[in-house]
């Protein structure tokens, strides 16, 4: 999070709005990406002999509360999780 610029104290509020906006957007922009198919797999390094795993993107498994929607519930098509694109958006 960046650091708050030195603003009179008026100014702070409107300082920390902006930032939790921005938060909230970044909140959204997961849930969407998310939503259509696609979540993070972190790589591991090689350890004891085993090899190395690449980072990847997956498709993301069902909450275990049994509340979760994807857009293929919904009558869409899921994101393809093993193309360049759907990386990029996994490490949003």
């Amino acid at each position: 999070m960046p650091k708050p610029p030195g603003l009179p104290n008026r100014d702070f509020h409107v300082w920390c709005t902006g930032r939790s906006v921005d938060e909230g957007r970044k909140a959204a922009m997961r849930w969407l990406i998310e939503f259509i198919g696609v979540t993070f797999k972190p790589g591991k390094p090689a350890k004891n002999g085993k090899p190395a795993e690449i980072e990847k993107a997956l498709a993301p498994e069902p909450h275990r509360n049994g509340k979760s929607i994807t857009i293929g519930q919904v009558g869409g098509v899921m994101f393809d999780t093993n193309s360049q694109d759907a990386l990029k958006l996994a490490l949003l």
